[in-house]
């Protein structure tokens, strides 16, 4: 490949991590396993922490936090809500992070948590875009 063909494909790769690979990042550290009852809202959306057999909208606290917070995101990836599905969620370690689709489609992400510390409570599009690197 000549140099620039090279210099005209990550051009061009670069511009398209710029313009369409944009995503909104907000992210809920968990220092401990919540207690019975304690709630994060995301979009909105109140989700419960409950020892007992969770019925809407709850989440059964695990054994581990990490339990606990695969249990929120398995939860939230596969609700039907149209306040959070177009919002992508991974766990590591104690931390959710929450990613928006496409900042286009989505322009904010509010997160509030009873038992957690939230980063960039309500992440707007002027202000967050993490860039996917090269």
């Amino acid at each position: 490949m000549s140099r620039n063909a090279q210099a005209a494909g990550q051009y061009y790769a670069r511009k398209n991590n710029r313009v369409n690979a944009a995503y909104l990042v907000a992210s809920a550290l968990f220092s401990a396993n919540p207690n019975n009852l304690d709630t994060i809202t995301i979009n909105g959306v109140v989700v419960t922490f409950v020892t007992g057999t969770p019925s809407s909208n709850q989440i059964k606290i695990g054994t581990t936090t990490n339990a606990t917070l695969l249990a929120l995101q398995k939860f939230l990836n596969d609700v039907s809500n149209a306040a959070t599905n177009s919002l992508f969620v991974t766990v590591v370690a104690n931390v959710l992070t929450i990613y928006s689709v496409p900042i286009n489609a989505n322009p904010t992400i509010t997160v509030t948590a009873s038992a957690a510390t939230v980063t960039a409570a309500t992440t707007a599009q002027a202000t967050t875009r993490a860039r996917i690197p090269l």
